[in-house]
């Protein structure tokens, strides 16, 4: 589930991996919504995913070269 403040929020399938940066560990890859997804969550820069054990984690988009429109 992807949350973007208040009560927006849509199902999404998550591919993602994690990589070491240094002294950290980040994350990446995709999110693609599951069913017609509101048209303020289309082009977030930063939200909630939500895990399917519930367990919450933020997330900033810096590239959106990559953004989408909805019809």
């Amino acid at each position: 589930m992807i949350m973007a403040g208040g009560d927006s929020e849509a199902a999404v399938t998550a591919n993602l991996s994690r990589h070491r940066n240094g002294l950290r560990t980040d994350w990446g890859g995709t999110l693609t919504p599951t069913l017609d997804v509101l048209p303020q969550l289309l082009n977030l820069r930063e939200g909630t995913l939500r895990l399917p054990d519930g367990r919450e984690v933020q997330f900033l988009r810096p590239d959106t070269s990559d953004w989408v429109t909805h019809r």
